[in-house]
C-alpha cells in the first residue's frame, strides 16, 4: 500500500452510504437489465427468423402479440414455431418485469427531487433522470465538471512514452456507459429535425459553427447536457434555459480536438 501511495497509483473510490439511495440504484439497473435482455430477445427472434427463411420483418411488427401469427405461420414447421413460441414467451416475459421494475423505480425516485427538475431539460425523460440521479447519487462526489465528464467516458485521453505521443486523442473508454448514451440520447432527441426549437439544439448548433465539426459538436452538447443535471443538483437550484446556449470561449471545449475518436 505504501509503494503504490509513493508510486501514484493509489486512486480515490466513492463509496454511498444514504440505503434509499443504494436501494434506488438497484433498482435503476435492475430495469436497465431489463431494458438490456429485451433487445438481446429482439435480435434472437429476427436472427431465428432468417435462419429459416422468412426474410421480410415488418419492423416492430414481428413482436406484436397480435401480428406475430403470420410471421410465425410463414415457417416449414411445428418444430420451428414451438422454439420461437419459447422466446417470445420470454421477450413477453422481459417487458412485463420492466413495466413492473419501472412501478417501482418511480415510486422510489419521488423523494429525490432532482429528478423532476432533470426532465425540464430538453430531451431529458423520466428514464435518462432516473438513471442520472441513481448512478451518480451525490453530486458533490465529483470536485469538478471535468472528472464528471471523464466518468461518462467523455474525457480525453492519450498514450505517451517518454513524453511523445504513442497515438491520438481519443475518448477515455474508462467510466460508466450508461451516462455517455443517456447524453447521447437526450441530443439526438433534443436535435431532432421533429423537435422544435430550444436550448439544446441551439447550444449544438452554436458549438457546431465554432468547430466546424459534427462529431466536436454532438459531444460538446453531451458534456454540457451532463454538466447542467450536474449543477442543478449540486447547486439545487432550478434549470435556466437562458444559461443553457451561452457562448463560450474556443479553448473550453475538449471536442475540438483533431483526429478525436468517439
Amino acid at each position: 500500500m505504501c509503494l503504490l501511495l509513493r508510486l501514484g497509483k493509489l486512486k480515490e473510490v466513492w463509496m454511498g452510504v444514504d440505503r434509499a439511495r443504494e436501494i434506488y440504484r438497484a433498482l435503476v439497473y435492475e430495469l436497465l437489465n431489463w431494458r438490456d435482455a429485451q433487445r438481446e430477445l429482439k435480435s434472437l427472434l429476427k436472427a431465428r427468423y432468417r435462419q429459416w427463411g422468412v426474410l421480410k420483418l415488418g419492423g416492430l411488427k414481428v413482436f406484436s402479440k397480435r401480428l406475430r401469427q403470420e410471421y410465425l405461420e410463414q415457417l416449414a414447421g411445428e418444430e420451428e414455431r414451438r422454439m420461437l413460441w419459447r422466446i417470445y414467451a420470454q421477450h413477453d416475459q422481459a417487458i412485463a418485469q420492466w413495466k413492473e421494475t419501472l412501478k417501482e423505480v418511480n415510486r422510489s425516485g419521488r423523494e429525490f427531487g432532482e429528478v423532476r427538475e432533470f426532465q425540464r431539460i430538453p430531451g431529458i425523460g423520466p428514464m435518462a433522470a432516473h438513471s442520472f440521479s441513481a448512478i451518480i447519487e451525490e453530486p458533490a462526489r465529483f470536485s469538478n465538471k471535468h472528472k464528471l465528464w471523464k466518468y461518462a467516458q467523455l474525457g480525453i485521453t492519450d498514450r505517451t512514452s517518454d513524453n511523445k505521443p504513442l497515438g491520438y486523442q481519443r475518448l477515455d473508454r474508462r467510466g460508466n456507459r450508461e451516462l455517455k448514451n443517456l447524453s447521447y440520447h437526450a441530443w439526438r432527441t433534443a436535435c431532432k429535425s421533429t423537435t422544435g426549437p430550444n436550448v439544446i439544439k441551439a447550444f449544438y448548433q452554436q458549438s457546431r459553427q465554432r468547430t466546424g465539426s459534427v462529431r466536436h459538436a454532438r459531444l460538446n452538447t453531451q458534456r454540457k447536457i451532463l454538466e447542467t443535471m450536474w449543477m442543478i443538483w449540486l447547486r439545487r437550484q432550478p434549470f435556466d434555459s437562458n444559461k443553457f446556449a451561452q457562448q463560450r470561449s474556443a479553448p473550453q471545449e475538449q471536442g475540438t480536438v483533431k483526429a478525436l475518436r468517439g
